[in-house]
């Protein structure tokens, strides 16, 4: 079926119910999104300009060190209870997979967290990161993952509003955190880091709460082979995912000073994390509901007639909210015209891939293994590019990096939908 997806939805084809579903979740989840990170946001922009560029930077290291050593912490937990709760019907069988994720889980993260702990030296030079860095970054990557694990969980079982009300809890203790530490830990990148690890904290907290009844003391093989068979894959997206969003500031770091970490942060706060906040909520629900092939196929469809459009209205929109988030961080972020446009391509091209990596992976394992690859070659362009083009023009060449990298993902992903959409990804 060729048709649209929301014309067949709204005149009760045979999408109708699944499409409903989708507004449906998307309106509960999204309002509660939208105000979170609104509130995530203006905290970000109040610690760009109360601690500078250089302090603000050095924060940003340590939120991107923390989300590359969570890797091997995470392994492939969250992807799965994310995914194989959704294709369950009854409370008992979802509780199986979402208790039996998170035990075992625990049980990974301990011996890693005291490798990683044992072994900081070593560590923290290959990252050449000082050790009050490291071991800041260590801790965060261990409240992350339990976040991560917890808000997945919470998708799976299909609690959408829970999980937007995680996003606000979240967002609040953020805010009021970073209130009280900042004048604590007198105007250094600490404060910002234990804003941080405050708020990991008390939403992993509520999410926990949120999913008591499905909690339970239970470990379930047949849960285990279906979690290990998911397990590879996402381990290599994460590390593909890092090497865009995490080693670009480390490699920034490297080769010139905290203060260009912190302006690269600030236009990266104003485009790609907006955008990146949009496609969550999108996907959030889009990847559940589009798991069937038609629906998936259908879906397909919609946004290739829309990523034109997207594209070139996004360019333009995210200029304009990095020009806003500059000039609220203030006068040490400098505006310019080739940076807001390198970071506001990147944004549109980031939204549009985000959604189509969504589509493979929800579309069957093949899917799964075709979004992964697309990852992959989007994070070997950005960190290669990275190494070659920051030496040579720094923030503008990370810039140029991110973009190459998220157009070539975005072709690859373009490829393989025009497949599913007039033959099938198999064909």
């Amino acid at each position: 079926m060729r048709g649209n997806f929301w014309k067949a939805a709204v005149s009760g084809g045979e999408l109708g119910d699944n499409t409903r579903a989708f507004f449906q979740a998307i309106t509960s989840i999204g309002t509660f999104y939208l105000v979170a990170k609104l509130l995530t946001a203006s905290t970000q922009i109040l610690a760009g300009r109360w601690l500078g560029p250089s302090e603000y930077g050095l924060a940003n290291v340590v939120i991107a060190s923390s989300n590359l050593l969570a890797i091997p912490l995470q392994l492939g937990f969250a992807p799965a209870v994310s995914k194989f709760p959704a294709m369950e019907t009854s409370q008992d069988s979802q509780a199986d997979i979402v208790s039996t994720a998170i035990w075992v889980n625990l049980l990974w993260v301990l011996p890693c967290v005291a490798l990683l702990y044992w072994f900081e030296g070593y560590v923290s030079r290959i990252l050449q990161l000082s050790a009050e860095v490291y071991l800041w970054s260590l801790v965060c990557s261990c409240l992350l993952t339990c976040y991560t694990l917890m808000c997945s969980a919470l998708q799976g079982v299909r609690l959408f509003s829970q999980r937007g009300k995680v996003e606000v809890i979240y967002a609040s203790v953020f805010a009021a955190t970073f209130a009280i530490s900042f004048w604590f830990f007198e105007f250094r990148y600490v404060a910002l880091v234990v804003s941080l690890l405050a708020a990991l904290f008390f939403s992993s907290l509520a999410a926990i709460c949120y999913l008591r009844d499905w909690i339970r003391p239970v470990v379930s093989k047949q849960a285990v082979r279906s979690i290990k068979s998911y397990a590879l894959a996402p381990v290599i997206n994460s590390i593909a995912m890092t090497l865009i969003m995490a080693a670009t500031p480390i490699i920034l770091l490297s080769y010139m000073s905290p203060r260009e970490v912190g302006i690269y942060s600030a236009y990266n706060l104003g485009s790609v994390m907006i955008a990146g906040t949009l496609s969550g909520i999108v996907g959030t629900v889009v990847g559940p509901l589009s798991s069937l092939p038609l629906h998936n196929k259908n879906a397909w469809i919609r946004l290739f007639k829309s990523a034109p459009s997207v594209i070139l209205g996004g360019i333009a929109f995210f200029c304009g909210t990095s020009i806003v988030v500059l000039k609220l961080v203030g006068n040490g972020y400098p505006v310019e015209l080739l940076w807001l446009l390198l970071f506001a391509g990147s944004a549109a091209l980031s939204l549009v891939f985000s959604i189509a990596l969504t589509l493979l992976y929800y579309r069957d394992e093949s899917g799964l293994w075709l979004g992964v690859g697309g990852m992959v070659i989007s994070g070997v362009v950005c960190l290669a590019g990275s190494l070659w083009a920051i030496p040579r023009a720094g923030i503008s060449g990370a810039a140029l990096a991110l973009l190459t990298s998220y157009g070539i993902g975005l072709t690859w992903c373009a490829y393989w939908g025009w497949k599913e959409i007039n033959h099938g990804y198999g064909s």
